[in-house]
C-alpha cells in the first residue's frame, strides 16, 4: 500500500484555510516505496576472493534517479560518495529519467543478454522485471551474505523481510531507503468534527475520516473527507 500525503480540505469559506496545519506523521505501519538493488548473478567481485591491491572492481548500477530534480541529485550524490569512500569500487552508472523507463532498459538490457550488476527501479517491475530475473536464475540471493554480515543484517528493516523474503526463506533485493509521508488537515474541522488526537494507526485515520463525513452531512457542509493528492 502506497503511502500518500494526506490533504483534508473543504468548500465552506467559514472555514479559514490559514489553520491549514501540516503534520509529517510517521504512520507506523510502514511501508518500502522503493525496491533497491535487485542484485544479479554477474555481480562483479561479489563473494569473491581477495582483490589484489590496487584492483578496481567495476559494477554496472541500473537506476532510475536521472533527472535534475532534488531527490534525484541527491541519490546520485550518494553514489558518488560511496565511490570516494571506497576507491577500489566503481559504479558505472546507466541513469535512466523515471523508474518505469528503468524497468523498460532492464528488460531490453536482458534481452541482448547485457544484463546490469545492479537494479533500482524504485518498487516498480515487482511483478514482471523482478519476477522474471529471479525465476530465470538472473538475481542473486542475497540471505547467505546477509547471515554472514552482523552489522548489515541489523541496519535491515523488518519491512524487508516481511515483504520480499520468499516461502523459500530467499531474498533478492533490498531497498535502501523507507519513505514515510505525511498529510494536511484543518484543525478547525477536526474540532467541529469530534476529533480530539492525531490519528496514530490506519484504523484511526479511517475512523477520522467517517467523522468527518457525518459532521459534514449533519452541517449540510461540501467537504471532502479525504484527497489523495497523487
Amino acid at each position: 500500500m502506497k503511502i500518500h500525503r494526506w490533504k483534508i480540505f473543504h468548500t465552506d469559506p467559514s472555514l479559514r484555510p490559514d489553520l491549514y496545519a501540516e503534520r509529517e506523521w510517521g504512520i507506523k505501519m510502514k511501508k518500502c516505496c522503493t525496491m533497491l538493488m535487485l542484485v544479479i548473478i554477474g555481480l562483479s567481485g561479489f563473494g569473491c576472493g581477495t582483490k589484489e591491491k590496487g584492483e578496481v572492481t567495476e559494477i554496472t548500477l541500473l537506476h532510475g534517479w536521472g533527472t535534475m530534480e532534488e531527490d534525484h541529485q541527491v541519490m546520485r550524490q550518494i553514489y558518488q560518495d560511496f565511490e570516494k569512500e571506497n576507491p577500489d569500487i566503481r559504479l558505472n552508472m546507466v541513469s535512466m529519467p523515471s523508474f518505469e523507463k528503468a524497468v523498460a532498459k532492464a528488460q531490453d538490457m536482458l534481452a541482448v543478454g547485457k544484463v546490469p550488476d545492479l537494479v533500482f527501479t524504485g518498487g516498480k517491475g515487482k511483478d514482471d522485471l523482478y519476477a522474471f530475473m529471479v525465476d530465470h536464475g538472473y538475481a542473486l540471493d542475497l540471505m547467505p551474505y546477509i547471515r554472514e554480515d552482523p552489522e548489515l543484517l541489523e541496519s535491515i528493516s523488518p519491512v524487508i523481510w516481511e515483504r520480499w523474503v520468499n516461502e523459500n526463506g530467499e531474498l533478492y533485493t533490498v531497498s535502501d531507503v523507507l519513505l514515510l509521508s505525511g498529510y494536511w488537515y484543518n484543525k478547525t474541522i477536526f474540532e467541529n468534527a469530534g476529533i480530539e488526537k492525531v490519528p496514530e494507526d490506519w484504523n484511526d485515520f479511517f475512523e477520522c475520516c467517517e467523522k468527518i463525513c457525518r459532521w459534514a452531512n449533519e452541517e449540510r457542509i461540501s467537504t471532502v473527507s479525504l484527497h489523495l493528492d497523487p
